[in-house]
């Protein structure tokens, strides 16, 4: 009797063969010395050395975005300047809108290590132009900041969490 592709029930569609093959080749799939293979094998220990770095890139993203732009907004306040405050709104998520389904095309294309190393460095970017436009309280480099950290955000993020797949298992990760 044959299946929908056309292959007896004894054999295994091709497919599932190559992913079968990956899977036994993945480090994080294979069993550890002493074990006996089984589906359910467990990661190396050595699997959070190198999730961690990028769980620390992420979160400290995350924070320097937070920061930054709360501060400018309670700045903007405290100024009595609504329209900065509309400003570093509208800039911080306007390369999220525009820009998000473009950064996910390029984390497709161009390898994920280099993007997320020049997200990091516009990150860096926007910080020193954050820092002289707090020394010198000019609103337009701390709302331009907003904006560049919103574009750091919109490139590294779909980088890191495609990476992430790429690199681990789900056992590695979860």
């Amino acid at each position: 009797m044959s299946d929908f592709k056309g292959i007896s029930q004894g054999e295994v569609a091709p497919e599932t063969a190559i992913k079968a093959e990956i899977r036994a080749r993945d480090p994080l799939n294979s069993p550890q010395a002493g074990e006996t293979g089984t589906a359910t094998a467990q990661p190396p220990r050595d699997s959070w050395k190198r999730l961690a770095p990028m769980v620390v890139a992420y979160a400290m993203g995350t924070f320097n975005d937070n920061f930054f732009k709360q501060t400018v907004l309670f700045l903007a306040i405290a100024a009595g300047l609504d329209t900065i405050q509309s400003l570093g709104t509208v800039f911080y998520a306007l390369p999220f809108v525009v820009c998000s389904a473009w950064a996910g095309w390029v984390a497709d294309r161009v390898p994920k290590q280099r993007i997320m190393f020049w997200a990091k460095a516009l990150e860096v970017l926007a910080a020193l132009v954050g820092a002289l436009s707090l020394y010198y309280m000019s609103f337009a480099g701390m709302v331009s900041m907003i904006f560049i950290m919103a574009v750091q955000s919109t490139l590294f993020s779909p980088a890191i969490n495609g990476a992430i797949p790429e690199n681990f298992t789900a056992a590695g990760v979860s």
